[in-house]
């Protein structure tokens, strides 16, 4: 069976519908197309944490031996302002909008 691999933010995930397992738009995709959908979404990522966690993605489906066309990519990209770093090994997204000066 095909895989539909899907990745991005809120918007992606179906953070703010009702039955996001069935109405956002990757779970549409693959329903029509009858394929599997893995949806690796996360509310606030930002580009840099959906390019790198696709690439990561990518590069495990090959090494585990799968077919690269068995499978289709979807990427709904966030806000620019939105940005990633590391603190104590733990993967935070901020946004410009939640960074405050005292």
């Amino acid at each position: 069976m095909r895989t539909l691999y899907a990745n991005g933010c809120s918007f992606t995930l179906g953070d703010e519908l009702s039955h996001p397992e069935v109405q956002r738009f990757p779970s549409i995709i693959a329903h029509t197309r009858n394929m599997f959908v893995i949806n690796e979404a996360r509310c606030g990522a930002g580009n840099v944490e959906i390019c790198r966690k696709t690439m990561d993605y990518l590069m495990k489906y090959i090494d585990d031996g799968n077919d690269p066309k068995d499978l289709d990519v979807v990427i709904g990209w966030s806000l620019v302002s939105r940005w990633e770093y590391f603190d104590n090994g733990w993967n935070t997204n901020m946004s410009q909008n939640n960074i405050y000066k005292l």
